[in-house]
């Protein structure tokens, strides 16, 4: 059964794991902390997914990213972006043949 969650993220790297074909929905601001909303199947297997927080103008954002959305917090802006990780399935199933 397909679900939203909200998960909390700061800026600079953050390492979530997800159930596999998880979508991020919404980045966004509550109560002055990060957030991501995730529409994600509970049945699915685990996932890592990556997300990156960063500033107006720094200089992290790589090419193979995928762009969230942007949130003005204060005087900041940040910017969320996706990398999933595609080494994950393979880690998982080392970790179940243990």
């Amino acid at each position: 059964m397909k679900v939203i969650y909200k998960y909390q993220v700061e800026v600079g790297y953050n390492a979530l794991n997800l159930p596999k074909d998880s979508v991020v929905v919404h980045f966004g601001s509550q109560d002055n902390k990060l957030y991501v909303w995730v529409l994600l199947d509970e049945d699915n297997l685990l996932e890592l997914y990556e997300i990156h927080i960063v500033g107006t103008g720094w200089l992290r954002v790589q090419e193979d990213w995928k762009f969230l959305g942007t949130v003005q917090q204060g005087s900041f802006v940040w910017h969320a972006f996706l990398v999933k990780d595609t080494l994950t399935e393979e880690i998982l199933e080392r970790h179940d043949g243990i």
